[in-house]
């Protein structure tokens, strides 16, 4: 691990590097109300190139008589429950369905995902119902996800309050229900870098 300085607009900073690029600081805090309430359930996921078992970062015990319950939406019904096997692992575009007696608390590094030469990362989907999540740690317009996949995709729906809500912005830390109708099987999902010069330096630190 090694530490480089980059100056970007005036500004300089030292970033940590890893041999898949910068890492990024995930912060942030899940809080739920009363857990025996249904519509209190929260649908997640994590930005990066994660790998970290959900229960790692949940306080208490899983289960219906335990201080948390998640589950897995495979696309057959019904729901698959917490059982500590290779589903329930964070990974990049992938999304949980949650609630918990206690706040969980985020508060980890992990690597960006890689960039496609199109400076996109696609994520695994299938026909129907997928529960995703936005792979990057900034906000992006569904509109430009729609764009990089040939305009013709179904909106994204964000559950809250017991029901659900046809969401325009595609947010980090956030679950999402999309539905895949035409048989993609991966969706792209582009980087939006703040000015041409970032798109540069990434290109140099590929080369």
């Amino acid at each position: 691990m090694d530490t480089i300085t980059v100056t970007n607009g005036g500004i300089t900073r030292t970033e940590t590097v890893t041999q898949g690029g910068s890492l990024i600081e995930l912060a942030h805090v899940y809080s739920f109300s009363d857990p025996s309430v249904t519509s209190n359930y929260q649908m997640i996921g994590l930005p990066g190139e994660n790998n970290i078992l959900i229960s790692s970062v949940i306080t208490g015990l899983p289960g219906q008589e335990g201080d948390w319950r998640v589950f897995w939406d495979s696309e057959t019904l019904p729901l698959i429950e917490y059982n500590g096997n290779d589903d329930f692992y964070f990974r990049p575009g992938k999304a949980f369905w949650i609630i918990s007696r206690y706040p969980i608390y985020i508060n980890i590094s992990a690597p960006p995902v890689p960039l496609s030469l199109d400076s996109t990362y696609s994520i695994p989907i299938h026909h129907g119902w997928n529960l995703i999540s936005n792979p990057f740690d900034t906000v992006l317009t569904w509109s430009s996800v729609n764009n990089a996949n040939g305009g013709n995709q179904q909106p994204i729906y964000y559950y809250q309050a017991n029901g659900y809500s046809n969401d325009f912005d595609f947010e980090p830390y956030k679950g999402y229900y999309f539905f895949s109708s035409d048989g993609l099987t991966s969706l792209k999902i582009p980087y939006l870098f703040e000015n041409d010069l970032d798109k540069k330096n990434l290109i140099i630190q590929k080369n």
